[in-house]
């Protein structure tokens, strides 16, 4: 477990994080922070049963959790380093989310921001995060039929509202790209039906043109958003949390070479182009999902 001098936990993720950056990030964190928020951290249940594992410590609970909400990092890439395995994070936050916990943190940090303007910055950008968050927790709680109960539920029962993907680019090869699949599988992310997605990923990664133009859409909301790629999304040796394989699409499509990206996404294996696929995805459900609850 990671105590407040960033010692490392067992935990599972799928981005590394040097012990290093780790370390940074949490000197980061203003020691006032944690001092808001420990005395609104709901206290852990209790077994009927006894018994199980120790709760784990809610400070480190409470950091990977800022480090999430901060940088926008996806539930399944939290670093290993921080602590916290991404099923026990997303628990945790639905927790501490149904408590009121961050809106009280913006609540009682608001109050003090005479005394130290850095706190509220802190716990506004964490309110963000967690609003953001709060989207996709309701329609994975509440909307996803697949959810609802044990019982199959049909094709003509389970559908997502498909995302109208832009389809005025064509790839100059002539590689056809299917738009209904695409926005249907970015339908199913923005209401969190991971089955679905999964199921629509499957599809989509065999076909390589839907899967460039996936990775495509991804770099162009990034670059109107920043104003360019950053090196983090396109360099190999930089650290973030785009995968590999993504960032080499990215780095094939800079300068308006769309051609090149799509040429190089179809010489990949589907194993590739899938793990380029996640990382996209999450950039672009995460920015639909921003913008949902903006």
């Amino acid at each position: 477990m990671a105590d407040r001098n960033g010692e490392t936990c067992g935990g599972s993720g799928t981005v590394d994080v040097d012990s290093e950056t780790k370390h940074q990030f949490l000197r980061l964190i203003p020691a006032g922070l944690w001092e808001l928020a420990e005395p609104l951290v709901p206290p852990p249940g209790v077994r009927a049963q006894g018994g199980g594992r120790a709760p784990i410590d809610p400070y480190t609970v409470f950091t990977t959790l800022v480090f999430m909400l901060v940088t926008g990092c996806p539930w399944r890439s939290v670093p290993v380093e921080l602590g916290v395995s991404p099923p026990t994070l997303h628990r945790k936050f639905a927790l501490w989310d149904d408590a009121g916990l961050f809106t009280a943190l913006q609540a009682k940090a608001n109050e003090s921001a005479g005394d130290d303007p850095q706190l509220l910055a802190w716990a506004s950008a964490i309110s963000a995060g967690a609003k953001q968050r709060q989207v996709r927790h309701r329609a994975t709680k509440h909307d996803c039929p697949h959810r609802k109960g044990r019982d199959k539920v049909t094709d003509e029962q389970h559908q997502h509202e498909g995302f109208e993907i832009p389809d005025d680019f064509r790839d100059p090869a002539g590689r056809p790209v299917d738009h209904d699949l695409l926005g249907r599988f970015v339908g199913a992310g923005f209401d969190g039906c991971t089955s679905c997605q999964d199921a629509l990923l499957t599809l989509m990664v065999e076909d390589a043109a839907t899967t460039a133009r996936l990775v495509e859409l991804a770099c162009v909301i990034t670059h109107k958003k920043l104003g360019g790629l950053p090196a983090c999304m396109t360099e190999p040796d930089v650290p973030g949390m785009a995968s590999p394989e993504f960032r080499a699409l990215a780095r094939a499509g800079t300068d308006d070479r769309n051609h090149e990206m799509f040429a190089a996404c179809e010489r990949m294996s589907v194993a590739e182009r899938r793990a380029a696929a996640n990382t996209a995805a999450d950039m672009v459900i995460g920015q639909l999902l921003f913008a949902a609850g903006e």
